[in-house]
């Protein structure tokens, strides 16, 4: 039986290692496309704080924290596991948000 690939990047990756052939950078790297997200992010109800690369979001409770690493193009999802129907359900209006910003972002969600 064939091993799935891990869908979460490798610690090199995670913090940007290029190879010769080096990944796009994410529009994310730019201030203003983290605050357009953040805006984005209050506008379908949620309320967020950022933190330069990190987003901690709630709806009624704490739905995730969320790590842009731009330079890899790569989202780190923490999910909320004591408010895990929420969190989900809040991740998948994310993902799209996020999608619509950068088509090429690689989602790693962390249970």
């Amino acid at each position: 039986m064939q091993k799935e690939k891990d869908p979460c990047p490798s610690a090199s990756e995670a913090l940007g290692a290029r190879s010769s052939s080096s990944p796009r950078i994410s529009p994310f790297v730019l201030t203003e496309n983290r605050l357009n997200f953040l805006h984005a992010l209050q506008r379908e109800g949620f309320q967020v704080r950022m933190h330069g690369y990190e987003f901690f979001v709630r709806k009624s409770l704490f739905v995730c924290a969320l790590s842009l690493l731009p330079w890899s193009g790569i989202v780190l999802i923490r999910l909320i596991p004591w408010n895990r129907e929420e969190s989900e359900a809040s991740i998948i209006k994310m993902l799209n948000i996020l999608r619509s910003m950068d088509p090429n972002i690689k989602p790693c969600i962390l249970a």
